[in-house]
């Protein structure tokens, strides 16, 4: 008897550890201009893991939040690019187009436009392939101040299923505040 409740407890535990769930909390990013959700817990990327993750300077993002493994990852790239909240559809197509022509290696998901507070924000999801394994990448995008704001959400592709949903939250939560 004192085995099967161990084993049920353990069972109860792995199962509770295995599905539980993955809390978002709000923050603010670039003077409070922009709020969207982010994975609690997560912690800004170190310099050293920057530079390892991040080696060719002209993509390393402006910031990123990371797990504590750098395996699950939500970045974001305030551009020069000048764009306003018409040319986000546009954005998204010449985007495509771009990863079509440079990257071989890239199977697209989806890709579309969602309206939140009257404002565009683009999305691209797909898979990459990075040095030893695939990559589940979530682009969403946002016109700020009539520039580019570029965010990437992603994983190793194998936990797709358990973060895909949250990242659909994470990319629908996106708010400019008062331009």
């Amino acid at each position: 008897m004192k085995k099967t409740v161990t084993v049920l407890i353990a069972t109860l535990l792995i199962s509770f550890i295995g599905f539980s769930q993955i809390v978002l909390e709000n923050i603010s990013l670039l003077d409070n201009k922009v709020t969207l959700l982010a994975p609690k817990g997560f912690t800004q990327m170190t310099d050293e893991m920057m530079a390892v993750k991040y080696p060719n300077n002209a993509n390393k993002p402006n910031w990123v939040l990371t797990d504590k493994d750098g395996k699950v990852n939500l970045a974001y790239s305030f551009t020069k690019t000048e764009i306003d909240d018409n040319g986000i559809p546009g954005f998204t197509d010449e985007l495509i187009t771009g990863l079509k022509a440079n990257r071989k290696d890239i199977k697209f998901i989806d890709d579309g436009i969602l309206l939140q507070d009257g404002k565009n924000i683009g999305y691209i999801k797909f898979i990459s392939q990075a040095k030893d394994q695939k990559i589940f990448n979530y682009f969403f995008y946002i016109s700020l101040d009539n520039r580019l704001l570029l965010f990437n959400f992603n994983c190793i592709h194998k936990w797709r299923k358990k973060w895909e949903a949250r990242a659909n939250e994470i990319a629908n939560s996106l708010r400019v505040k008062n331009e």
